[in-house]
């Protein structure tokens, strides 16, 4: 059986700080937690993981698509395959 640690006020302040601006592979190694429970805290304290995209994302996007494999667009940007298909689509360069 997997004991859950649990998450401290400090813990939890720096991820509420440091979410959007730092990559989520950041937070995970600062916090020594895996992907999946700082997704489950964010999702815990009503902040929704992915969600719609900045407008650095879209340009980035639009800019090397056509040039750069999907599977690394989605690595830089820290979204999944599915989502940069989608949005390419919705934003007309695929």
């Amino acid at each position: 059986m997997v004991l859950k640690k649990k998450w401290s006020k400090t813990e939890e302040k720096f991820l509420l700080e440091m979410y959007g601006k730092t990559s989520m592979a950041d937070i995970c190694t600062y916090l020594d937690r895996s992907e999946n429970s700082v997704k489950n805290k964010l999702f815990v304290l009503g902040i929704t993981v992915g969600g719609d995209f900045e407008q650095y994302e879209d340009d980035f996007i639009k800019e090397v698509y056509d040039v750069m494999p999907v599977r690394i667009i989605s690595a830089k940007l820290e979204r999944s395959v599915h989502a940069i298909r989608a949005r390419a689509f919705e934003l007309g360069v695929n």
